[in-house]
């Protein structure tokens, strides 16, 4: 039996096989309950006709159901990929900038600052003040030294020239010979592929262990920290471990207070990356992963 239903599926819901469907339901349930009221058994009112006429009309609907409730999947789908591409492109518009505001200080504490405590040295050097108070002298001159290996490390940090111009293991043998301590030793498996990753990839991958690194160094405790990157085919799988005393507290909370910690998640959006950590009282271990990266054969 034929049926006159119309599927129109651009609709959320077809309103006309809606109201035919209720009308039958009604009309049939009339008929029911009049029979039962006489006494009728039920098939007895209802011919054939109209319960195949029914039963047809029932399944013509809920088919039409079915192909709407994937028509809405697929939006919502699309919704989903347009609001995270949306959030992408503005996460990227935003470290661009951050990335193009740590060169401009980064340059500026080089070539200023730096400068400025050179010249101060040598002037204090050719003081015939300082020649005759030789102890204040080096004690200013150890000062300066300080400030000046600290400037260059600040410098450094916002923008690190060693990764940008030798590529991504040399940046990070360049970070642990700097951070690595007597009592705090930092080691480093990192895939030959790296330096083949994306500049970009590289760059994000580089600040997410800096900033693991330097977390580990101000509020774990620990005395060794181990870091490997590993990458095959377009994943790249990164962890950072460490022998401390492990996340205090809430992790959630402190990824949400810590603008460091709420840094790495913005990238990891950038990066399809996701996190997991392993918390203990002996330390923590950091996994990430990051799916579908660029890599330069």
């Amino acid at each position: 039996m034929k049926t006159d239903l119309k599927k129109d599926t651009s609709q959320p819901y077809n309103i006309a096989s809606r109201a035919k469907i209720i009308s039958l339901l009604i009309q049939h349930s009339e008929k029911v309950w009049k029979a039962g009221k006489e006494g009728m058994h039920f098939r007895q009112a209802m011919a054939d006709q109209d319960i195949a006429t029914l039963i047809n009309e029932l399944q013509e609907y809920h088919h039409l159901l079915e192909m709407q409730n994937d028509e809405l999947k697929r939006m919502k789908s699309e919704m989903e990929i347009t609001k995270l591409n949306q959030q992408k492109n503005i996460l990227s518009a935003m470290f661009a900038a951050q990335e193009k505001e740590r060169n401009r200080i980064s340059q500026a504490l080089h070539d200023s600052v730096c400068q400025l405590l050179y010249g101060i040295r040598l002037n204090l050097q050719s003081s015939s003040i300082c020649k005759e108070n030789s102890d204040h002298f080096n004690n200013l001159n150890h000062l300066l030294d300080q400030a000046i290996n600290e400037t260059r490390l600040i410098s450094y940090e916002l923008r690190p020239s060693i990764l940008i111009d030798f590529g991504f293991s040399e940046g990070i043998k360049e970070m642990i010979a700097r951070l690595t301590a007597p009592s705090f030793k930092i080691r480093a498996r990192i895939s030959p592929l790296a330096n083949k990753l994306d500049p970009d990839v590289q760059l994000h991958v580089f600040r997410i262990i800096q900033e693991l690194v330097n977390n580990v160094l101000k509020h774990a405790k620990a005395n060794n920290v181990d870091i490997v990157l590993r990458i095959q085919d377009a994943t790249a799988i990164l962890e950072v471990r460490d022998d401390g005393e492990g996340f205090q507290g809430n992790i959630a909370l402190a990824f949400r207070n810590g603008s460091g910690l709420r840094g790495i998640k913005n990238q990891l959006v950038l990066l399809n990356g996701k996190m997991t950590i392993d918390n203990t009282d002996i330390g923590a271990t950091i996994r990430v992963q990051f799916e579908d990266i660029n890599i330069n054969r």
